[in-house]
């Protein structure tokens, strides 16, 4: 997920559903009209056997046991992944009336009751060059679970179809592409708030790829681009990579989380010119429910992208 908006600070993070991306907008484009507010309910999802479902969905492609394990995976995932915390740090940059920005924003994000709960809400001088509610500027959230079970959702009745062997680093992967129509897209949402207060909402279709270690099947990366959008909304092109890891969680035990993201925003009232948010996650380890979240910083960074 990826939003930005005028918020106030908040030493515990908001818990965060279906996968997200806001960008602030100055202005409403000229033809917006009250039918961009595309806001369907989302399905209620049936209560499935997650074993034959997985195999049902790999049952086609090539290599159908690396399909099965990670759709598997990402469908248990919620009630696998341990409560964890960790410290996100977004290096942003964006345009805005033609003119380059960039800041870092450092946060903290923790995952339990099978949510995540983003730390991003900070208190900032508007004045600030920082400041989250900055036309063209955005925020990620949502890559431990929810943007890999949009897509293996079963609503979301997503195409798979392995497409070739490549390496990532020094290790080999076995590369599945997917596409979700948007008639069938409930979950993933393209978020724009403009600066005046009204927001519009539009559910794309996507296409994207799945890297899985050729070994082991564990999940290397996600990506994933629009290919779906409305007419004149404000956000034209969203993109986002995700690269997984096995990491140490401080306490002995590890767990395939998120370690890096770059995510990708491209806004019609900068003719097409994009955002560009590049994400480290770092110190991740292990916590009890109770542990209370600290407060975000945002530190203005000199210079133009």
């Amino acid at each position: 997920m990826v939003h930005t908006a005028d918020h106030s600070a908040s030493a515990h993070p908001e818990p965060q559903g279906g996968h997200v991306l806001e960008a602030a907008v100055s202005e409403e484009p000229e033809g917006a009209t009250e039918p961009q507010e595309i806001m369907p309910q989302s399905p209620v999802e049936p209560a499935i056997d997650v074993e034959s479902y997985c195999w049902s969905l790999a049952s086609s492609t090539q290599s159908p046991e690396a399909l099965a394990a990670v759709c598997k995976f990402v469908l248990t995932l919620s009630t696998k992944l341990p409560n964890i915390i960790c410290q996100r740090q977004t290096k942003r940059f964006w345009r805005a009336r033609g003119v380059a920005h960039r800041d870092l924003v450092v946060s903290k994000v923790a995952y339990f009751d099978e949510i995540e709960h983003d730390g991003d809400l900070v208190e900032t001088d508007a004045k600030d060059a920082g400041h989250q509610s900055e036309a063209g500027s955005s925020f990620s959230g949502g890559e431990f679970s929810a943007d890999l079970q949009e897509i293996f959702s079963p609503s979301s009745d997503a195409s798979f179809k392995f497409v070739e062997t490549a390496s990532l680093g020094s290790t080999p992967a076995l590369v599945f592409q997917f596409h979700v129509d948007r008639d069938n897209n409930h979950l993933y949402q393209v978020h724009a708030r403009y600066l005046s207060g009204r927001d519009v909402t539009d559910f794309p279709g996507y296409r994207g790829e799945i890297w899985l270690d050729k070994s082991t099947f564990r999940l290397l990366r996600l990506a994933r681009q629009t290919s779906e959008m409305a007419p004149h909304f404000p956000i034209t092109r969203v993109e986002n990579v995700i690269d997984y890891a096995n990491t140490p969680l401080g306490d002995g035990t590890s767990f395939v989380v998120p370690t890096h993201a770059d995510i990708t925003g491209c806004l019609l009232e900068e003719g097409n010119k994009c955002s560009h948010n590049v994400v480290s996650f770092v110190d991740y380890h292990t916590f009890r429910a109770t542990t209370k979240i600290v407060a975000t910083k945002i530190v203005a960074e000199d210079g133009q992208h």
